[in-house]
């Protein structure tokens, strides 16, 4: 195989460096050119090195099998390559996660190729036709500004402006899964991703007396010795520490930090001096040394801090290298510090930074074992995944799927092209025919779809073993979402569903799947059984039945039966804590969204001193079902790390997975809504409202909703609450609604059918989301999307993972995220909302259009997988 691979090739380019031992691996058994625009003070290596310019003809490419280019944000050192990927096709190796500066550089900075004088038309229409005439609009008047550079501006930094790369990409490769998902939304073909490659170091020769000393006297004096290398900058958060070292002086003096990097500015300069003065002996600031010191330092560190945010790379080669040396290290939960598994990093959320930082050294010594194994787990994780041989096997695999897609892609996009141009020459768009449009859409989705059925006889049992009676199980989110997952895979992959239950919830069951039991096209995938029905649902043999004996919730055999007759592959429990599931001797997959709850047991305790025996009890048994090998899955990745694998040590870290939800409203649904008339008549509301609905727990954080809205009451006289669960059980809600005269502008409905549920959702003018803690991104929020509904978002992990997930910060997603602590605050992003409804909701859109388009299909495929394995799509 003949490789060209550009690269910046310069003894001072990280991505030459990188590329050197990439392409040296690559070379033992492919035919390797490095191209490379660079002619000075090149990076020494065996292999060939070829220079070229913007003006090498793309006809000295046609020998080669795969072309590669690395692009990365700096046009100093990709102008070159992306002028030649713009002449010849070939796969792109993207290293950041944007690209604006790059282009501001490209066209703007005479230094780089750009034109000063003249490049801010082309610069400004690059941008218009990516991100439209607004953004069009912001570029002018960021030009306009005194802010230097323009990509610096306010919300410039939204135009991430990859996409001019995708055009000319057979295929797209990067460094990190999560920015490999990201790619998938602007880039129609192959996307893979490997860790950068990073040597395990042998042992440090260091002969630097300073650094020996400093070490030698931490030792000495019982500290733990923490290390950061890397440039000195405001992102990488060393002032949150060193606040937290500050502020307390009985951590400070069991800590000697070291900090190995250039400084300067103000930033640099108040670190320093802290080192000098406030923080001797336990901050040390040593500027730039030489790669012998850090290596000395890094092999001598108890324990690394990496907390870089924002990042704008896609990987961390000083997150690789710290972990290399088997040392645990502190980081955040975003972008690649977010992807390295807990077992191999100690990892903290950005919104309590200071907090975690002071719980993570407070506690240092007794959880030094737990760290040291964590710095053991890291170096294990960089030999197994982060290695030159392990990157050319992933590249040159991906390059060949690429070659492929690339083919099928370009007959889509020419398909698709040519029936959107059809549509419009017929007059045929959302606005004048929005139906039509739409199944027009779903017609050529199920010509190409993964939707296709399979029939290979897979069976979902669904466990709901209550040996009580449950009053309005139907009505709970868990069985609702359950009931979901069943239908879409049903739908989508031809699978039968069989569905346990004692008699005394067959009833609420039947509601529940409602709409695969009412579906002539579905009905017969389904079986609801009980201990009372079961003969009459499945094949048996009757001596067996005979030794069962009698089937009751008292003796709570209906697992026997399962076990003896059930045709299911897997049994899906309807709640964690359901563990005679076992009973049925199938695999067992859990949905554990709730696991959340545990990490606030203390506030629950507060409110409840049942609790604890319910908390130990709900733990027993989902520690009971995990030492089965059952798989737990969560609805985000927060849960999975934070909360299932913390507080459930049996679950193996191997057999846990994570689906985030999508809407989970039936278009049919949506035809059916109760009017607003309706609504009003049966519940008195008031002209304008806010709807919160959710049952009244702890976490749900009414009291806070309560005291907002009574903050605000008096600004807007025709506003009243509007809430669906029962205020009456709590104390507290209704002595501070007496007492602060809001009886008759809070609206308790009570139960409400789906039909009113959703009307109400659907003239609500917010949607206020008050919870301290949700499983997963709360499916109110992506209800009031759906319903085109002014959302108010808490700031809470669950909601930032998400926004993350679609490309966003909760800076930029358009949505009000409050403290949930803060009822002023919650108050004031209502008034927000209040005061321009349009205008809010405009802003929310290109979030929640984002969010709304995770349809039930993906979700339905990564379920499928989760319960019965890999699919052969």
């Amino acid at each position: 195989m003949k490789i060209a691979w550009f690269t910046p090739f310069s003894n001072t380019s990280a991505i030459g460096r990188v590329s050197r031992e990439i392409c040296e691996v690559l070379a033992e058994n492919n035919d390797v050119d490095i191209w490379t625009q660079h002619k000075e003070n090149l990076i020494e290596t065996n292999l060939n090195v070829i220079h070229f310019d913007s003006s090498t003809s793309a006809d000295r490419l046609k020998t080669y099998d795969y072309i590669f280019y690395n692009v990365g944000n700096f046009a100093g050192n990709h102008r070159e390559i992306y002028d030649m990927l713009s002449k010849k096709k070939g796969y792109v190796i993207l290293h950041d996660q944007t690209m604006s500066g790059f282009w501001g550089q490209y066209y703007l900075f005479n230094e780089f190729g750009g034109d000063s004088a003249n490049g801010f038309q082309p610069y400004k229409d690059l941008i218009t036709k990516y991100y439209g005439y607004e953004a069009g609009k912001l570029c002018r008047e960021a030009y306009q500004s005194d802010v230097y550079p323009i990509y610096a501006y306010r919300h410039m930094e939204d135009f991430k402006l990859i996409e001019p790369f995708m055009e000319n990409a057979l295929g797209v490769f990067t460094h990190a899964e999560f920015f490999a998902e990201k790619l998938k939304d602007i880039f129609n073909g192959e996307i893979s991703f490997s860790y950068l490659p990073c040597k395990i170091p042998a042992k440090a020769e260091c002969r630097d007396e300073k650094i020996i000393d400093i070490i030698k006297k931490a030792r000495s004096e019982g500290r733990k010795i923490l290390v950061s290398n890397g440039i000195v900058h405001p992102v990488k958060l060393i002032d949150r520490l060193t606040d937290v070292l500050f502020k307390n002086e009985n951590i400070a003096e069991r800590i000697c930090y070291i900090v190995i990097g250039s400084y300067g500015g103000e930033y640099g300069q108040k670190l320093a001096e802290l080192g000098k003065n406030k923080l001797k002996n336990c901050l040390y600031m040593m500027d730039y040394q030489p790669y012998s010191v850090m290596e000395y330092a890094l092999e001598n560190a108890d324990m690394c801090v990496n907390m870089r945010y924002p990042n704008s790379e896609v990987c961390s080669l000083s997150l690789l290298e710290q972990m290399s040396y088997s040392k645990p290290v502190l980081v955040l939960n975003s972008g690649i510090y977010g992807e390295i598994p807990d077992e191999c990093v100690i990892r903290i959320q950005y919104e309590n930074v200071e907090k975690e930082i002071y719980n993570v050294l407070n506690t240092f010594d007794e959880n030094v074992e737990i760290y040291r194994q964590k710095g053991i787990n890291a170096g294990k994780f960089i030999s197994m995944n982060c290695t030159a041989k392990k990157y050319a096997e992933r590249l040159l695999a991906f390059a060949d799927r690429a070659e492929i897609f690339a083919k099928t892609a370009a007959f889509e996009n020419e398909f698709l092209d040519l029936l959107s141009d059809k549509l419009r020459y017929l007059g045929i768009n959302e606005t004048t025919a929005q139906s039509t449009s739409t199944k027009v859409v779903d017609i050529i989705e199920n010509m190409f779809s993964d939707t296709v059925r399979k029939t290979d006889g897979k069976t979902l049992g669904v466990w709901a073993g209550f040996t009580y009676k449950i009053q309005g199980l139907n009505r709970e989110g868990i069985s609702r979402f359950i009931a979901s997952v069943s239908e879409n895979l049903v739908k989508y992959y031809d699978i039968d569903i069989e569905v346990w239950t004692y008699s005394f919830n067959e009833e609420g069951m039947k509601i529940c799947f409602k709409n695969i039991l009412d579906d002539d096209k579905y009905k017969n995938h389904i079986k609801i059984i009980t201990e009372k029905n079961w003969k009459s649902k499945l094949e048996y043999s009757e001596g067996t039945a005979e030794q069962l004996g009698e089937i009751n919730e008292t003796n709570d055999r209906l697992s026997a039966v399962a076990c003896e007759f059930s045709k299911a592959d897997v049994f899906v429990p309807i709640i964690i804590y359901l563990d005679n599931v076992i009973g049925t001797g199938k695999r067992i997959a859990v949905p554990a969204h709730d696991m959340s709850v545990a990490a606030h047991y203390d506030e629950f305790i507060a409110r409840d001193s049942l609790y604890k025996s319910r908390h130990l009890d709900i733990l027993y048994r989902a520690e009971n079902i995990a030492a089965y090998d059952a798989r737990f899955f969560s609805l985000c990745k927060t849960v999975m790390h934070n909360h299932i694998s913390k507080y459930v040590r049996n679950a193996a870290k191997s057999n846990l997975s994570y689906v985030y939800v999508p809407v989970n409203i039936s278009e049919k649904q949506q035809e059916i809504l109760t009017t607003k008339a309706e609504l009003s008549e049966k519940f008195g509301l008031s002209d304008k409202y806010m709807f919160y609905p959710t049952q009244i727990r702890p976490y749900k954080n009414i009291l806070t909703l309560l005291m907002a809205f009574n903050e605000i009451k008096n600004k807007y006289g025709d506003l009243s609450l509007v809430l669906t669960g029962n205020v009456s059980e709590w104390d507290e809600l209704v002595k501070y609604i007496k007492d602060n005269g809001i009886e008759n502008r809070v609206i308790l409905t009570g139960n409400v059918t789906n039909n009113e549920l959703y009307g109400l959702y659907k003239y609500a003018d917010i949607i206020p989301v008050a919870s301290k803690v949700e499983g997963g991104f709360p499916l109110q929020a992506v209800e009031g999307f759906l319903a085109d509904a002014p959302v108010i978002l808490p700031g809470i992990d669950v909601v930032e993972e998400r926004i993350e997930s679609c490309g966003f910060t909760k800076e930029n997603c358009g949505v009000y995220i409050f403290d949930v602590s803060d009822f002023e605050d919650l108050a004031k992003g209502i008034s927000k909302a209040i005061e321009d409804k349009s205008g809010y909701i405009s802003n929310q859109n290109k979030f929640a259009k984002k969010l709304l388009s995770w349809s039930w299909k993906d979700a339905a495929k990564q379920y499928y997988e989760i319960l019965f394995g890999k699919t052969e799509k």
